[in-house]
């Protein structure tokens, strides 16, 4: 017969896998990081999730942090506007465009996620 505290011990490992197992499966909290720039000045998006409707923060050097909801979301497309500009990322290609009084601007961005 095995004895008891060999068993107990296995029974707590065993439990404190399956635990583990189920805490890695279920994201509690995700943020999401998108950084764009060029050689005329940077922006960065914070979300939680892309979705319809969703709040995403947005600031631009040099100015306040704002808030708004996503307004378009096609495939890899993000649209959306910020005071008298409009924006366009490219998710997929890491391709952000400005347009502001009929100019474009270009920006390279990188996306950083954090999961916990």
């Amino acid at each position: 017969m095995i004895r008891k505290d060999v068993t107990f011990i296995l029974l707590t490992l065993a439990g404190l896998a399956s635990v583990f197992f189920f805490m890695m499966q279920n994201t509690r909290f995700e943020s999401n990081l998108i950084s764009c720039m060029n050689d005329e000045g940077s922006f960065q998006i914070t979300y939680k999730k892309l979705k319809l409707d969703m709040l995403v923060s947005f600031e631009k050097s040099n100015e306040k942090v704002t808030t708004f909801k996503i307004k378009t979301l096609d495939g890899e497309n993000l649209h959306f506007e910020n005071q008298v500009s409009k924006y366009k990322i490219n998710l997929d290609k890491k391709i952000a465009i400005e347009t502001r009084s009929g100019e474009k601007t270009i920006y390279k961005c990188s996306l950083k996620s954090f999961k916990m």
